[in-house]
């Protein structure tokens, strides 16, 4: 990959403040992971791989080595980087409906793709990609395909999304990786911890365990380079970018890319997020407020919290839908309101 003067010092300079910082972690006992030797950053190499072909549908058992969407990772010369508490990262990217001009209620995901990062070899040996059919929103907006490449008659040939969880079981099931150590990876903490959440309360749809907790490998860069997007942070790694922006599959190899170079770097990918029973349990707002309260308000305009009540819409399908209601001003999409606070806003 050619690069400039400019560029080259300025992956440079990254590089060795990456170094110093881990060397700073292990010396205050707070290292990401048991470091003899930091390996630097090199580029990856990937195979030189066809475009995609877009709205196909991709699913099931797939293996890259024979595959157009093969993904190879080599590992750097040097000392080999140590072992991982994984046997295997799942590295996940959802695509959602969008607008442009208007915030889509409620999103629903259209793609979930998905690679299987071996972190032994560091090859993606697998990959999943369903296209899911959406039912409150169910035609794209000209925004949302021209952004994700998604065409309609992809999304209008996709399944729903409790089967494609299903599909997506069988093929981790297939490839063995559920008798394996293993956990999911994504690009900020958005695909698990909001977007699929969020559908499957209002869906009421069954969601397996191991999509409960993952690695947010933005935050994990973060802490070594600094803020970026994906795209930047494939480059400020000296990589190149596979594929186009938000597509989902092309996203997650992207991320998986990343994944590798700070493994080579030395750095242990561990667990950054999970919901946890009781504590981080997201609530359905539509089951948890009350019409009516026996608690006051020491002002019409506050909630039982005394604090300022927010205006906020139904988003659930059904009668309700797009009515607007007054709740608690102090509300989380994880842990819910925090007073039982509601009214309407018609009355």
């Amino acid at each position: 990959m050619s690069i400039t003067e400019k560029q080259r010092l300025r992956m440079e300079r990254n590089r060795a403040a990456a170094v110093e910082r881990l060397g700073a972690r292990k010396q205050r006992g707070m290292q990401l992971g048991d470091v003899e030797s930091v390996q630097l950053p090199t580029a990856v190499d990937a195979e030189t791989i066809q475009d995609r072909e877009e709205g196909t549908c991709k699913v099931g058992l797939q293996e890259s080595s024979s595959h157009k969407h093969q993904v190879h990772a080599s590992l750097a010369t040097g000392s080999a980087p140590p072992d991982q508490k994984y046997d295997y990262f799942v590295v996940l990217d959802f695509e959602s409906t969008c607008d442009r001009s208007r915030k889509v209620q409620p999103q629903e995901i259209i793609e979930f793709s998905a690679v299987l990062l071996n972190a032994r070899t560091m090859n993606v040996d697998f990959h999943f990609q369903q296209y899911v059919r959406p039912t409150v929103h169910p035609i794209l907006t000209a925004f949302c395909t021209e952004l994700t490449g998604i065409r309609q008659e992809s999304v209008n040939a996709g399944k729903p999304l409790q089967e494609t969880l299903l599909q997506h079981d069988m093929w981790l099931r297939q490839c063995g990786v559920q008798e394996k150590q293993f956990i999911y990876v994504t690009w900020t903490p958005w695909d698990l911890m909001v977007m699929l959440e969020q559908e499957r309360r209002w869906r009421k749809l069954d969601v397996a365990p191991y999509l409960r907790k993952w690695i947010d490998l933005k935050s994990v860069y973060t802490k070594l380079y600094g803020k970026n997007n994906l795209k930047a942070a494939v480059r400020e790694l000296g990589l190149d970018w596979y594929g186009r922006a938000h597509s989902g599959l092309d996203d997650a190899i992207n991320t998986a890319h990343i994944a590798c170079e700070l493994m080579k770097q030395g750095v242990i990918l561990e667990q950054t997020g999970a919901f946890k029973d009781g504590k981080r349990k997201a609530k359905d707002i539509t089951a948890y407020f009350s019409e009516t309260s026996p608690r006051k308000r020491s002002h019409p305009s506050r909630c039982y919290c005394g604090k300022p009540r927010v205006e906020r819409m139904t988003k659930r399908p059904g009668p309700n839908h797009g009515r607007k209601f007054f709740s608690c001003g102090k509300y989380s999409a994880l842990s819910g309101p925090s007073c039982d606070y509601f009214e309407w806003k018609d009355g």
